[in-house]
Parts: C-alpha cells; sequence; structure tokens
C-alpha cells in the first residue's frame, strides 16, 4: 500500500471523502454481482490475485478485491473519524485535519497546527485482536499532542459506545460507527 496524506479543512472535505469510497464500493458490488466463472476456489484466485477491485479514493485505478476490502475499511473509519474529531474540537482544528493513510510515520490523524490533535485508528473484527487497541493507546500515551485519541470500528460493538467514551490516562478511546 502506497502511502497517501490528505489535508482535510473541514467536516465537508471528510464527508467527500467518504462519498468517493461508496462509489467504489458500488463499483465493486457491481463486479462481483455479474461475475460468473467457476466456483469457490476459482473466486477466492480472482479476489486475491487479479485486479478486480478498485482503489477506493480512485474507482478507475484498479486493485485486488481483498486490498481494497482492507483500504476501504481503514479510510471509511479514518474520514469518519475526523468527522467526529472535527465536532468534538471545533476551534482547535481551525486550520484543519491531515490524514495519513498507508505506511507514514507519524498518527493517522493529525491537527494541521503542530501538537493539537493526534489519533490512531483502525478497522478490526474485535478491537482486542492482535492487542491492536492497547498498543495504540500506548502509543498515543507517548505522543505530544493535547488532545489524544484511538478511533476504531468493529461490527461487534454498538453505536451505544460513541456515547460513552472510555478514556486511558489521556487517551481517549472513540468507537466510529462506519455504517452511518
Amino acid at each position: 500500500m502506497s502511502t497517501k496524506v490528505i489535508e482535510l479543512a473541514n467536516d465537508d472535505d471528510a464527508q467527500a471523502f467518504i462519498e468517493t469510497i461508496t462509489k467504489s464500493s458500488s463499483k465493486l458490488f457491481e463486479s462481483l454481482t455479474k461475475f460468473r466463472g467457476g466456483g469457490g476456489p476459482q473466486l477466492i484466485d480472482k479476489l486475491k490475485f487479479t485486479e478486480f477491485g478498485c482503489d477506493p479514493l480512485n474507482a478507475d485505478r484498479p486493485l485486488n478485491v481483498i486490498e481494497q476490502i482492507n483500504q476501504t475499511a481503514t479510510y471509511l473509519v479514518s474520514f469518519c473519524a475526523a468527522r467526529v474529531l472535527f465536532d468534538l474540537h471545533k476551534d482547535p482544528l481551525a486550520k484543519g485535519l491531515r490524514v495519513n493513510l498507508g505506511t507514514s510515520a507519524g498518527t493517522d490523524i493529525e491537527s494541521m497546527e503542530l501538537g493539537v490533535l493526534g489519533a490512531e485508528v483502525f478497522a478490526a473484527v474485535r478491537p482486542s485482536n492482535n492487542n491492536k487497541l492497547n498498543k495504540d493507546i500506548d502509543r498515543m500515551k507517548k505522543h505530544h499532542a493535547k488532545h489524544k485519541y484511538v478511533c476504531y470500528y468493529s461490527p461487534n460493538q454498538s453505536d451505544e459506545q460513541f456515547k460513552e467514551m472510555q478514556v486511558v490516562e489521556d487517551v481517549r478511546v472513540l468507537f466510529v460507527n462506519i455504517n452511518r
């Protein structure tokens, strides 16, 4: 996965990226409904090894479906989290947010103004998988930002958890529902 750095001025910018990702997902859905070829092993081969899908941020760029799924989940959580963070911190984020997608140095989301906000973001079947939640909390504890977050999506969480944000030391743990 290549590194993509995206600057967001506000909630509307984040929403525009969510809509782009939704269109790419719809394109994949259409392709899957038209798939006719062999059985299960042939389908798995196509999904894993061919460019049957597309880049979540550019539907014209082919990509294998497994990568599209992984990137789509992470990107959706990132942009949905950005929308929530803009809502929670209107004034401190007046200069915007930087979203680091892929393998870039630094946090996944950070304020354009140095030291205001930092966030790690992930999507997982369970937040405890590979101890990801605890690792991200530990990483954010060491971060220099005034406002520190770990934002995640897991299908096994309820929407109610957004209302009761967990705080571990000075890191806020935020469930982000990508299905709203």
